[in-house]
């Protein structure tokens, strides 16, 4: 096919190009160029590379302006970590090196750096992190070899430690850098002030810390905030939900953006001195105008799973709640017991809504919750769902929802499945059975929990 100039092309995946442009491989054709009498399309990207391909090289679908699709930059990130045993802190260049693994270390050796694959999807990205911390803690049980230690996020007790951000939108013009400061300014309320210090008298850290690579845009000016899964992904979802709307020229349209940006532009420079001082209250104002930017995103608006997730971030704000950079990032995203034995435990809201008896392989059975202190292990915990919830499964665990997902469609089963909060405390990993089902297939119920069990033992053991 012949492309036309000014039109947008997104690479197929079967081009050889596609994972040289990312995931998104969305670009516009800027001029023709006449090579040695081939003639070859030179077109400007996303992320800021221009490239020139032949026309077959491409294997492009064609857009013009009216039904090009919706740009998608990638998101990585490649947060930093301090490393403690119980006399104090521990180099991590004692047992780690290079930037070329996903975990390793940087500038800065006595830091740990974990690389998570990049995705199109700020979740898909959480779930990468979680990979790498993985990772991470492997090398860490070798070089300890059963002694305790404790990994930290946050601004950093010994080293400053940075978030480091990465979008495949390079940083042509100031909205991006803008809008994330915007959202920083309503973020730092997740931190206490007595950790700050040393993040903001660094090199880097400060507000409108941002550059340019090869593959798009590095964010600075954030703290290392992968504490647990929950703030990963809400901090997330609010970026990125902010570059999809830059990416498509969107952002203008939010009218709260426009009111924070013109406020923003106007006192610039004591916006900046204020934050780098830590003086977060001099924002007080201005929240409620931030919290109804982010959700006047196109992102916030269209997709489920990051509304739930950006909800639940700002709503922790909103109550106060802070990210506690004392607290151990392995036990809070619940890897701790990531070697030990699967254990399920049944629970029962009343009389009238026993679970049933179920039959399963590969897990041990406690009834109530008085003898989970008996046993350590991996809980996952099975609770009843009342009749008027009227659905058949749901998990507060991003990792249960996705198996569970998985095979719901492999087996071609027509179940309802959520992921939502199930107990009041909403802690470890759960599991909850709709009412209806239990009663009439309760077998189909034992074939699935076998499924997640096994699932999760594989995924332990590699």
């Amino acid at each position: 096919m012949t492309i036309e100039l000014n039109k947008y092309v997104k690479i197929s995946k079967s081009s050889p190009f596609y994972s040289t442009q990312g995931l998104n491989g969305v670009g516009k054709v800027t001029e023709r160029i006449d090579n040695n009498g081939t003639v070859l399309n030179k077109v400007t990207f996303l992320n800021g590379q221009i490239l020139s391909y032949l026309d077959s090289d491409l294997i492009v679908t064609e857009y013009n302006d009216k039904n090009k699709p919706k740009i998608i930059p990638t998101i990585g990130m490649d947060p930093e970590l301090e490393i403690f045993d119980r006399w104090g802190f521990i180099r991590a260049s004692n047992f780690l090196s290079g930037v070329n693994d996903v975990v390793g270390t940087d500038g800065n050796s006595q830091i740990a750096e974990i690389r998570p694959n990049y995705s199109d999807n700020a979740i898909k990205l959480a779930d990468n992190i979680e990979k790498a911390i993985t990772k991470l803690k492997f090398r860490c049980d070798k070089y300890f070899s059963g002694k305790e230690y404790i990994i930290r996020v946050g601004h950093g007790k010994r080293c400053s430690l940075g978030g480091h951000v990465h979008l495949g939108i390079s940083n042509m013009n100031t909205e991006l850098c803008e809008a994330f400061d915007i959202a920083t300014l309503l973020l730092a309320n997740l931190y206490k002030d007595e950790f700050y210090e040393l993040r903001v008298n660094s090199s880097y850290g400060k507000l409108s810390d941002i550059r340019n690579q090869t593959w798009g845009a590095e964010y600075r000016t954030p703290p290392s905030f992968i504490l647990n899964r929950e703030i990963t992904e809400g901090i997330l979802c609010i970026y990125h939900s902010l570059s999809i709307d830059v990416a498509n020229n969107e952002l203008k349209n939010n009218k709260y953006y426009k009111r924070l940006s013109k406020w923003f532009k106007n006192y610039k420079t004591a916006i900046r001195t204020n934050y780098n001082a830590g003086n977060f209250l001099k924002f007080g104002y201005k929240m409620k105008t931030i919290r109804k930017m982010i959700m006047d995103t196109s992102r916030y608006k269209e997709d489920m799973d990051y509304r739930i997730r950006i909800n639940n971030i700002l709503n922790i704000i909103e109550k106060g709640g802070k990210i506690d950079e004392e607290n151990d990032v392995i036990e809070e995203w619940k890897l701790k017991d990531k070697y030990q034995k699967i254990k399920i435990l049944l629970y029962k809201l009343s009389d009238d809504e026993l679970i049933g008896d179920l039959k399963l392989t590969g897990a041990n059975m406690l009834v109530n919750s008085k003898s989970e202190k008996k046993y350590k292990g991996f809980p996952i915990k099975i609770f009843g769902l009342k009749k008027s919830r009227n659905i058949d499964f749901s998990t507060n665990s991003r990792e249960l929802y996705l198996i569970m997902k998985k095979y719901i469609k492999s087996n071609k089963k027509n179940w309802c499945l959520k992921e939502e909060k199930i107990s009041e405390s909403g802690t470890g990993y759960e599991i909850g059975l709709g009412y209806k089902i239990r009663q009439e297939e309760i077998r189909e119920i034992e074939k699935l929990l076998n499924y997640v069990v096994n699932k999760i033992k594989k995924d332990r053991e590699k």
